[in-house]
């Protein structure tokens, strides 16, 4: 069975939500996330410079430019930034964990 990614962005010219998936993802770009990701883990960067290279790698390299870097940081909620850095463990991770229930 195949990881389907999935990001969903506000697109403030329609007032739409829309969905996009990510296509076939390589051993190649799990090594470029997972380097991203101990970069963003050691914080030598300044949080904006670490958030626009978070949505170019999601806009470029994940979904294949089928929306913009802005388009990701424009049409994602403040809210739901971990919903970014969900995606990026999926692409190092594979499939999402599954959520235990809490006893």
């Amino acid at each position: 069975m195949t990881n389907v990614i999935k990001i969903e962005l506000f697109n403030q010219e329609t007032d739409k939500t829309e969905v996009y998936k990510a296509g076939f993802l390589n051993i190649k770009l799990t090594m470029k996330v997972a380097d991203l990701l101990a970069e963003l883990e050691a914080g030598l960067e300044k949080p904006s410079a670490q958030f626009q290279q978070i949505a170019e790698i999601i806009a470029v390299d994940i979904f294949d430019n089928q929306f913009t870097a802005d388009q990701v940081l424009e049409g994602t909620q403040s809210h739901n930034i971990s919903s970014l850095m969900e995606i990026l463990q999926q692409v190092v991770e594979g499939k999402k964990k599954m959520q235990t229930p809490v006893e």
